[in-house]
């Protein structure tokens, strides 16, 4: 592409942006100057309906006020004389002073006279059946001022049938005097007619619409809310031919009656874009004569003269031996140019002279690096190497220089473990602008395997000729391994995410067995056979509860969910379980008096899991694991607190000084296939129970880990038997819980135990529940939540959405992940309580009492 064509679509972009933004911008500022002028429009015909129709309510103001400051009316209240209306409220009379309705109260309010009239047929009729609900005591339309003669109350009435705009006045003699004997109330139906009034008075097309009615659509419905919720005088809203605007006509009590509909053309929108059309014509006809003349100026002075320089360069390239120069003219920056570009020859002149000295500062350069590189000839023989290279190979450039570089150093594949004959081969066939990498595995004449990232690119002459080839090691074995590493706790992760998630499963179901067996032994007939049995069964599937345990430990993570408990069978049991089918023996110690601590189950038997497996791996064959657990008195301790002391003793060949100072880093291992994550965790889980732990050994005679864990010498952990008596009480419990079992059994526990339940499978639809519940004056005594709802609300987002309409929401929390942090903390995160599944219908209807009857 030549630079005046450049130059030319230069200009014509510059141009296009220029234009595009002008019209976008003029458009945007006229459009809504005539939207603002079309929005005041929309506005004055609001206030002209509202003027039509305060209009129609002064002539019914100035008709009430004849009719009832008159003496025949006044004695009609009391005589009901039938003379008053056979002679003053016929049909003729109606429709001559274009009444729909006329009604006579006397002062106890009820209706001494009253009719409604159809101008139409010239007939009367009955009133509407709506009228009497705004008749009655104390209502705005029969309610006045006693010290104002003169009162009147004017308005619209939504009837059921009709619409109607009314007056209402006190009834008074002719002299404006009292007392008052009822009030008179005349009234306009707003019919076709009164419309075709008030259409001729807005001059646009008008339509009413009542609000109570149930098929207002859902735009209608959202234009009421705005108007009512904005509390707007009116709402516009526009189409590309007609502008719909709504206003809001309340009733003689203030609230919604009409939702009033007027059309307007939209002239003065299509007039504006007229005007952005015309603007838009003549900026287009003036930009293309500007970007002609611009064009013209430059190519005269500007293209024409680069295109001279770029001619003489051409015939420079051409012939380089000759002796010449580029002819420049003038002394602007195009001169310049030429004067650079004739420097330029000079200095390629002297670059010849320079080569030599480069060529030694690239040598210096390729020693100083911290990556091996080696220079070849094409047939694989060596002519230079950095220091970095000679360590590599063990040989000195001097010593390695002429050899072949498959006979100074032996290279492998890495996954196939052939010997590269020829190493330099595939660099020297690879495209000059490849840089190919294969990883290899270099193994020197003397000195350590090593696998290296081999980088090379072939040199090549003035005709493209690869005449060599430039080498790069680079060392990775310890980037490899960390990558290993890294891979292996990769997988231990998901490994542990996916026995989290079997493990809650299964709690699941050990939920809804334990509760259905705790039911059946309520439900049924005591019989010691049948009892047996179920117990029997029910303590089998709380027993099952040991593997969840297990698979929550491998799982890990989060804080420890803690419990005061007594530790003699944890430890037992975790010892004996971990040492079993492996030759060493495990022994166990442990003190009638040891104290009660605060710990996480699962979490303290993998501690004791990963030591008395090293303990075991550390005796491969055989010997004894001696477990013991003490109390550790005041004074006695690092921590100088009450703690116990649980210990792990092994027989093995012990831990040499070099290492135990690593021991407990991540992936520091010494065994040929250990993941280094087990002390690592060991450690961080003591830690997070404010414990420490430490280690003693001495080699060749075995180690000794010693965990202390803050003790309490003066509580005592709960009973933890099962109990079969439910715990009764009253109210109304919400259920949330993905599982239908689950909901059915504990929906049948709780009305067991004298409760009303609703149960739901998804947190929005327990938000909408309890939304419902809570506005109905019903509310949810507790909710029970699932936290872990798969594709659905879980239970921490369902507890915000419901404390922002209830504050003081009474939830608990239930879980198959007992190591879950919520758990651990549950009141930190809004909870009154928290169940870990599985649990029995006891222990459920306790702590839903306990939740209802708390005064927090």
């Amino acid at each position: 592409m030549t630079l005046r064509l450049k130059t030319a679509l230069l200009i014509m972009l510059t141009f296009a942006l220029l234009f595009t933004g002008m019209i976008v911008t003029a458009y945007r500022v006229l459009n809504e100057g005539f939207l603002r002028i079309e929005e005041d429009f929309s506005f004055q015909s609001s206030q002209r309906l509202h003027a039509g129709i305060e209009s129609l309510e002064d002539v019914l103001r100035s008709l009430s006020g004849d009719w009832a400051h008159w003496d025949d009316t006044y004695d009609f209240v009391l005589t009901a004389d039938p003379s008053y209306v056979e002679e003053n409220l016929t049909a003729l009379s109606l429709a001559n002073l274009n009444l729909n309705l006329v009604v006579i109260l006397d002062t106890e309010g009820s209706i001494v006279f009253g009719t409604g009239f159809d101008l139409e047929e010239q007939a009367k009729m009955d009133l509407p059946s709506g009228i009497q609900r705004y008749i009655e005591s104390g209502d705005p339309l029969v309610t006045h001022d006693p010290d104002d003669p003169d009162s009147c109350h004017t308005g619209v009435l939504a009837l059921k049938e009709k619409v109607a705009i009314v007056a209402s006045r006190p009834i008074l003699d002719n002299h404006m005097e009292g007392p008052s004997r009822g009030v008179l109330i005349f009234g306009f139906y707003l019919d076709h007619v009164l419309v075709g009034r008030l259409e001729s008075a807005l001059r646009h097309p008008l339509h009413f619409q009542p609000v109570q009615e149930t098929t207002l659509d859902p735009f209608h419905q959202d234009v009421l809310r705005r108007l009512t919720r904005k509390n707007l005088s009116h709402v516009s809203d526009f189409t590309p031919d007609h502008l719909q605007g709504y206003t809001l006509i309340n009733d003689i009590e203030g609230e919604p009656a009409l939702l009033a509909r007027y059309t307007l053309p939209r002239d003065i929108y299509r007039e504006g874009r007229r005007s952005v059309q015309i603007l838009a014509t003549w900026m287009l006809l003036s930009g293309i004569a500007f970007g002609l003349v611009v064009f013209a100026v430059l190519h005269r002075f500007v293209l024409s003269r680069i295109a001279r320089i770029a001619h003489g360069a051409e015939a420079i390239r051409k012939n380089p031996g000759m002796a010449a120069s580029i002819e420049t003219e003038g002394r602007d920056e195009i001169a310049a140019l030429g004067h650079s570009l004739n420097g330029m020859l000079d200095a390629i002149r002297d670059s010849h002279l320079r080569l030599a000295s480069e060529k030694e500062q690239l040598s210096v350069t390729l020693r100083s690096i911290g990556d091996g590189v080696i220079a070849t000839d094409a047939e694989g023989r060596i002519r230079l190497m950095n220091r970095v290279a000679e360590w590599f190979i063990g040989r000195t450039e001097a010593d390695a220089a002429g050899q072949l570089l498959s006979d100074a150093v032996n290279l492998f594949d890495e996954r196939t473990r052939d010997l590269l004959a020829n190493p330099v081969a595939p660099f020297l066939e690879a495209p000059a602008s490849a840089a190919p990498s294969r990883q290899v595995i270099l193994v020197p004449h003397s000195g350590e395997e090593r696998l290296i990232e081999l980088r090379g690119a072939a040199v090549l002459d003035e005709a493209g000729r690869p005449t060599g080839v430039v080498l790069v090691f680079r060392d990775i074995t310890e980037s490899r391994r960390i990558a290993e590493d890294r891979l292996q706790a990769n997988k231990l992760e998901s490994l542990g995410v996916l026995a989290g998630g079997i493990a809650h499963d299964f709690n699941n179901i050990l939920t809804a067995i334990t509760a259905n067996i705790s039911m059946a032994r309520i439900n049924m007939e005591q019989t010691d056979e049948f009892e047996e049995y179920l117990a029997s069964a029910e303590q089998a599937a709380m027993d099952a509860t040991g593997l969840t345990h297990q698979l929550l430990t491998f799982a890990k993570g989060g804080e420890p969910v803690k419990r005061l408990m007594n530790l003699h069978e944890l430890i037992r049991e975790s010892a004996t379980l971990a040492a079993r089918g492996r030759p060493a023996k495990c022994e166990c110690d442990i003190a009638d008096s040891l104290w009660p601590a605060h710990v996480d189950d699962g979490q303290i038997r993998q501690v004791l899991h990963n030591l008395v497996i090293n303990a075991a791996d550390a005796m491969p064959t055989g010997g004894v694991i001696r477990v013991s657990a003490h109390n550790a008195e005041r004074g006695h301790s690092p921590a100088d607190t009450p703690t116990i002391c649980i210990s792990v003793e092994d027989q093995g060949t012990g831990i040499p000084d070099a290492h135990r100072d690593r021991i407990f880093d991540p992936y520091f291992t010494t065994k040929q296939k250990g993941s280094g994550l087990g002390l690592a965790t060991t450690y961080s889980i003591v830690r997070k129970h404010d414990g420490y732990i430490q280690l003693q050994s001495t080699s060749g005679k075995g180690s000794r880990f010693e965990v202390y864990l803050p003790a309490a010498p003066d509580e005592s952990p709960a009973h933890t038997g099962r109990s079969d008596k439910i715990v009764r009480g009253t109210g109304r419990i919400l259920v949330v819980d993905d599982q239908a079992d689950i909901l059915k059994v504990v929906s049948s526990v709780l009305k067991r135990a004298g409760y009303t339940t609703t149960t739901t499978e998804e947190g929005s639809e327990a938000v909408n529940e309890y939304l419902d519940a809570y506005h109905s004056g019903q509310p949810f005594d507790a909710v029970l939540m699932d936290l872990t709802i798969p594709g659905g609300m879980g239970g921490l987002e369902t507890l915000a959405k419901m404390r922002d309409i209830d504050p003081d929401v009474r939830a608990i929390v239930a879980s198959g992940y007992s190591n879950d942090p919520v758990l651990a903390d549950f009141k930190r995160h809004g909870f009154r309580a928290a169940l870990v599944k599985p649990f029995g219908s006891a222990e459920l209807s306790a702590i839903v009492r306990q939740v209802i009857d708390s005064t927090e």
